[in-house]
């Protein structure tokens, strides 16, 4: 029993990574579709018109998991508000955590 359990968790362990990339890859698609329409890339000249880079944002204090998860799930005017799945946005939340873990 013990080993079967073990086995188990070693499998889950091993696949937990590629779900996690999975998540990533499908955020990054849903960052192109909706949000790049108005936020600036990383390699733009900034231009106060624009929304900002997400390479900015994802710099700012306070900005984890959990507030990336409420702030998507509330109206930001003048933003545009996208009505996403669920999983869209937990996907969208995943990419921003894998941004944010690349700029440290």
């Amino acid at each position: 029993m013990i080993r079967h359990l073990t086995v188990l968790l070693v499998g889950i362990a091993l696949i937990s990574p590629a779900k996690a990339d999975d998540a990533v890859t499908r955020g990054e698609a849903v960052v192109e579709q909706w949000c790049r329409l108005c936020h600036l890339r990383a390699s733009d000249t900034p231009d106060p018109v624009m929304a900002p880079r997400f390479e900015d944002i994802v710099r700012r204090q306070g900005r984890d998991e959990a507030y990336f998860t409420q702030f998507l799930n509330e109206d930001h005017f003048p933003m545009t508000t996208y009505r996403l799945f669920d999983n869209e946005k937990a996907d969208v939340v995943a990419w921003l955590m894998a941004l944010q873990e690349e700029q440290r």
